[in-house]
């Protein structure tokens, strides 16, 4: 069986998913919300299509319920589309938590388990 490559075809979709991010924030901003007010919304919308469930606090900020079965689905829905509205990604994400690395305490870190001997020709090697 061969397939058809229809490359027009394939770049008309590439290009309409790459403009989807600034599509979905600006018809965000034609509602009426903005990166702040988004999550809310997001998170109603996320329930209606997983048959997730939510509650509305006293501040009026809607929660996911967590005791919920569908709770994880709905939660990485929400993320994924928070990311995409921010113009995020999941490993951005991760990575922005991160620590920054001291590379100097785990070079000494290091250093502390040789011997005598290479500490000596490290220092030597260091100076020179």
């Amino acid at each position: 069986m061969t397939l058809s490559i229809n490359k027009p075809q394939a770049f008309a979709a590439l290009d309409k998913f790459a403009s989807s991010r600034v599509q979905l924030i600006q018809a965000l901003k034609d509602a009426g919300y903005t990166l702040e007010t988004a999550r809310d919304v997001v998170i109603e919308w996320a329930c209606s299509k997983t048959k997730g469930t939510f509650t509305v606090k006293a501040n009026g900020a809607v929660k996911l319920d967590s005791s919920h079965a569908k709770y994880n689905t709905t939660k990485c829905i929400v993320r994924d589309m928070m990311l995409m509205i921010q113009g995020s990604t999941r490993r951005q994400a991760v990575q922005a938590k991160s620590e920054p690395v001291d590379v100097v305490a785990k070079l000494a870190k290091q250093a502390a388990t040789l011997s005598a001997a290479d500490k000596r020709r490290l220092i030597k090697l260091l100076s020179a």
